[in-house]
């Protein structure tokens, strides 16, 4: 009988790994009986059980062998301005849901190279001096928002509409509440709200569908005003506070303007004995986004007084980040929400074809059956 191999892992490397991912130590002791062992080096785990570790600490396996902890910065720019987010360090999902990304960017970038692709004119088309409200004005109706405003019943409707717009543009819009598939690795709107990675041929959004779904609209305009400025980087959008990055300011100022038009905005708000609290509902169901973002803009248009605004803003802040998340559906239609119509075909139709790998399709799309793939096909009109 062959004897169990155990491999020699530095004390550092497996205290880091438990660190890094966000579990209580006891939890994982819990998994890991024999974890206190390993940290004693009185007895090494086996392949078997540091495969386990790894997966359960969301760590690369090789990193156990490191001489020291690898760097877990940013490969983006930081542009969260909430101190909470910004003082901690990035969790492994937001890690790995950037690197998924950014892996996805650079494979459908060199499919559309491939096919002979133009860079798209809107991605650093504007700089930061021109005016917010010039700039929504000229981008609000290439990107889909006023549209959406107009025509979708609901905000759910509206989202969806401009989500499929930008996407018709050439933009990558991701909207994930979880890492990948995996729903036991959710993404924290606390940590970040959405980032954009700028390309003038595959540029990308990511929305964190974790995120209550009224204000993943704000979102996904801010990161449009990103790509605009050809803007590589995080963000939290944090609702209780103005960032101080100049930039920042004027992609939040843009992204208000394509959504609510002070000069549309203006006329419509009555202040005739209606209670405050109920107008924001009616006008909020309108222009298709949350109450917060529409108290923002009638302080910005002097429209209420700062103590009606701060009191109404706690309020409310406080309800929308107590909300639940909404359950999980059907699974293709899930996906192709997820990615998107255009890139999930895609990745399908290059896998059948032979000149995208499995293994890299699993890390596109985050699936591993073959039984999967053939329905995804077959929903696509892809199979043949």
């Amino acid at each position: 009988m062959a004897a169990t191999i155990r491999l020699s892992v530095e004390p550092r490397m497996l205290e880091w790994a438990c660190d890094r991912s966000g579990k209580p130590h006891d939890e994982l002791r819990e998994k890991f009986p024999k974890l206190d062992d390993w940290l004693a080096e009185s007895s090494p785990p086996t392949l078997a059980e540091l495969k386990r570790f790894a997966a359960a600490t969301y760590t690369a396996f090789g990193h156990f062998f490191d001489d020291e902890p690898p760097s877990d910065a940013l490969p983006i720019a930081d542009l969260r301005y909430g101190p909470d987010a910004r003082n901690a360090p990035p969790s492994p999902h937001l890690l790995d849901t950037i690197r998924d990304c950014q892996f996805g960017q650079l494979w459908y970038r060199q499919r559309l190279l491939d096919d002979g692709a133009e860079p798209l004119p809107f991605v650093n088309a504007i700089d930061a001096g021109q005016s917010p409200q010039v700039v929504a004005a000229e981008y609000a109706p290439l990107a889909g928002f006023d549209k959406a405003r107009t025509d979708a019943q609901a905000w759910e409707n509206a989202f969806q509409a401009t989500c499929a717009s930008l996407r018709s543009l050439g933009v990558l819009v991701f909207i994930n509440g979880v890492v990948g598939t995996n729903t036991h690795r959710p993404l924290d709107p606390a940590e970040f709200r959405g980032f954009a990675l700028s390309d003038q041929i595959a540029p990308l959004i990511f929305v964190n569908g974790g995120d209550a779904k009224a204000a993943q609209m704000f979102t996904l305009a801010h990161e449009f005003a990103h790509l605009l400025l050809g803007d590589t980087g995080l963000d939290d959008l944090p609702a209780t506070s103005d960032s101080p990055n100049a930039r920042e300011q004027w992609c939040d100022a843009v992204a208000a303007e394509m959504l609510v038009p002070l000069d549309d905005l203006r006329p419509r708000f009555r202040r005739d004995g209606t209670p405050l609290s109920e107008e924001l509902v009616r006008i909020a169901r309108h222009y298709k986004v949350s109450r917060l973002v529409l108290l923002r803009r009638l302080r910005t248009a002097g429209l209420i007084e700062a103590d009606e605004y701060r009191q109404l803003y706690a309020a409310f802040y406080s309800q929308y980040s107590k909300r639940p998340r909404s359950p999980g559906g059907d699974f293709y239609r899930t996906l192709l929400a997820r990615y998107g119509r255009g890139y999930v075909g895609t990745v399908v139709a290059s896998t059948l074809a032979g000149t995208t790998s499995y293994t890299d399709m699993t890390a596109l799309l985050g699936f591993k059956k073959l039984e999967v793939l053939d329905n995804l096909a077959s929903k696509l009109d892809l199979a043949g």
